[in-house]
């Protein structure tokens, strides 16, 4: 597309509507930039989400052998300071 918007001359460009060519690049610079940008944070999110799913996998196997739910029976979370002791 830049390279287009190179290679023809102003009154091509108008016929197409395009008045600033400088202006017109800049934009399409800046939306194939953040295109990217995008496509590599749903590849991150992606990934993310595989590695989560792979923790939980883990995680409920760990249970089943045994380990105990990190949630009280209230539904809060264990903290340090409330551990049961033995």
């Amino acid at each position: 597309m830049i390279h287009f918007l190179n290679t023809h001359n102003k009154e091509q460009l108008a016929a197409l509507n395009i008045n600033n060519r400088t202006y017109t690049i800049l934009n399409l610079k800046r939306v194939l930039t953040l295109r990217r940008f995008v496509q590599t944070l749903e590849r991150k999110c992606q990934e993310m989400q595989a590695e989560i799913n792979d923790f939980k996998m883990r995680f409920a196997a760990l249970q089943s052998r045994g380990l105990p739910s990190p949630v009280t029976s209230s539904g809060n979370c264990y903290h340090m300071s409330n551990m049961p002791t033995e």
